[in-house]
């Protein structure tokens, strides 16, 4: 999408949650995406790199703020109850979708979060009979997915990116998240933004006595700090995407170091 935005196939786009200037490894492709496209909404919490120059920007409830469903990484598949009142004219986000398709006159009849949950269960072979009376009044804690019976099993699917992450002197770039990053909600959260840890790179301590890394390294122009990790195998440089004032890891890395720790 991100593609067909910068050659002109696509004029619009919609975000959703979605903060693709910061939140996709190729940083400089979103960019251009999202300054290509001739009308950009975003329906959002917070003002992101994405939508600060959006057309228009719905706002949208929080997680605590709505009522729906969640499927954690194990697969188990609960129900998430409103905890607090959204502010001000904050609506689910669902809500505010089925609006806009009734508007372009293809309305989808969302009118609940347990109707929307009640199509999951029909029409999601891997959700098959996790229903919103299920998980509200039988399976509190979750339930498995897919429950036995389902014909479809849930699963991960890589996603290759077309970057070139090739390092002199026989290196793998490998470039991960960590639990707490520079999103939005670990940004906004008082209790959270303490726990993001600031940029660095990660060598195996062979690797960083062999190129004489010491210090800090060079990542894309910009000296991170080097993390010296015996888990990292061998030939490997680890780093973290999307930590705060650490560098945006693009089309392109370059990792260079020197003995002074400088590079």
């Amino acid at each position: 999408m991100l593609q067909a935005a910068v050659d002109g196939e696509l004029k619009a786009l919609l975000l959703v949650g979605a903060d693709p200037a910061a939140d996709v490894p190729n940083t400089a492709l979103a960019q251009e995406a999202l300054s290509s496209v001739e009308f950009l909404v975003s329906i959002d919490c917070f003002v992101t790199e994405s939508n600060k120059h959006a057309d228009i920007i719905l706002p949208a409830l929080g997680f605590a703020e709505k009522e729906g469903t969640v499927t954690n990484l194990d697969g188990r598949v609960m129900k998430a109850n409103k905890v607090v009142e959204g502010p001000g004219q904050a609506r689910a986000d669902w809500a505010v979708l089925d609006d806009l398709s009734s508007m372009m006159g293809a309305p989808m009849a969302l009118t609940s979060a347990s109707v929307i949950a009640d199509e999951i269960s029909k029409t999601a072979p891997a959700y098959e009979g996790i229903s919103w009376f299920l998980l509200d009044w039988k399976e509190r804690s979750g339930v498995q997915a897919p429950r036995d019976g389902a014909s479809q099993p849930l699963a991960y699917i890589p996603v290759g990116t077309t970057s070139d992450t090739g390092v002199s002197d026989g290196f793998v770039v490998h470039s991960a998240r960590k639990l707490y990053d520079n999103g939005v909600l670990a940004q906004a959260g008082p209790s959270l933004a303490g726990l993001v840890d600031p940029a660095f790179v990660g060598l195996n301590p062979a690797d960083a006595e062999r190129i004489g890394a010491n210090g800090s390294v060079n990542v894309e122009g910009e000296d991170v700090v080097l993390v010296r990790d015996q888990s990292i195998p061998v030939g490997t440089v680890f780093v973290p995407f999307n930590q705060p004032g650490g560098p945006a890891v693009g089309a392109s890395v370059l990792v260079t170091a020197s003995a002074g720790g400088t590079e």
